[in-house]
């Protein structure tokens, strides 16, 4: 088969084949949501696959084609997609139980976590791509909360401070960062600066509420570690008022966050509602 001539690709061709690998990808995990079965599973498997091979063909572009002077910003959109892709695949595949891992690499491929970061790290040194922003909230996701939640190591907390100063700058009243930022202070174990920039990022926007819940949820915690209780309580309440994702967990947390003042220090008011809670 005779190989692609890239380089008779027009800037616009080229971002084409980015946006189907992404567009492929968004298919891939739809198929995910739609249906938990084995069947849906391996058939979301052979179209992350399709997609997979997609980004890789788009990582050729990137290395053998010569690009002009003229198309240096291109370079750098095109440059940001591609090792965001590879680098989210990568990390997010290496994160899957060795079960899946394998029922990965029957169908294909596999997944290196030092690649995977690598990949990101070089997206993240492409400032101007448009991929960018997309880039820095992937690596914050890891290193402050996937990290945490699904393994013992430590993320990079001397990285994800100096991202957060450069966007804050940029967009200070960005309720992702604003929240990563919480999310760092809180990983530091400076609760009071955690509160606060938790509390800034869901004052930040009203648009998105169930994204206040993922506030509602740290701040909740935060204030459990602050021995606030009162305060605590009101974030289990507004959970297990707003939030569909789990009442009988918020109802739960709420009533062991009152029991933790002191049975002896709830009104009677507060006692009932503890045992409707618990009921």
């Amino acid at each position: 088969m005779k190989k692609p001539n890239y380089d008779s690709y027009t800037p616009d061709e080229l971002h084409a084949e980015l946006c189907f690998a992404e567009a492929l990808l968004l298919k891939a995990l739809l198929t995910f949501i739609e249906d938990e079965t084995l069947v849906s599973f391996i058939r979301a498997g052979i179209k992350i696959r399709s997609c997979y091979n997609s980004y890789k063909e788009c990582n050729v572009i990137l290395s053998s084609r010569s690009w002009s002077e003229n198309e240096k910003s291109y370079k750098e959109h095109f440059e940001s997609g591609v090792r965001l892709g590879i680098g989210a695949f990568n990390l997010m595949i290496s994160l899957l139980p060795s079960k899946i891992i394998k029922l990965l690499e029957f169908i294909g491929f596999s997944g290196s976590k030092e690649q995977g970061l690598s990949e990101l790290e070089l997206c993240y040194q492409v400032p101007h791509g448009l991929r960018h922003v997309l880039c820095v909230l992937t690596m914050l996701t890891y290193h402050l909360v996937v990290v945490y939640v699904f393994s013992q190591e430590e993320g990079d907390l001397e990285f994800c401070d100096a991202a957060l100063r450069q966007q804050l700058t940029l967009y200070p009243n960005g309720a992702w960062f604003l929240y990563f930022k919480g999310r760092l202070e809180f990983m530091r174990g400076d609760v009071d600066d955690a509160i606060k920039w938790y509390t800034a990022s869901v004052e930040s926007q009203d648009s998105w509420p169930q994204f206040h819940h993922i506030c509602y949820w740290e701040l909740c915690w935060a204030n459990c570690v602050a021995l606030n209780w009162k305060r605590a309580e009101i974030y289990a309440a507004k959970l297990a008022e707003q939030s569909k994702w789990s009442r009988t967990t918020y109802n739960y947390q709420r009533a062991c966050i009152m029991l933790m003042r002191g049975y002896n220090c709830l009104s009677r008011d507060e006692l009932n509602t503890v045992n409707q809670l618990m009921a």
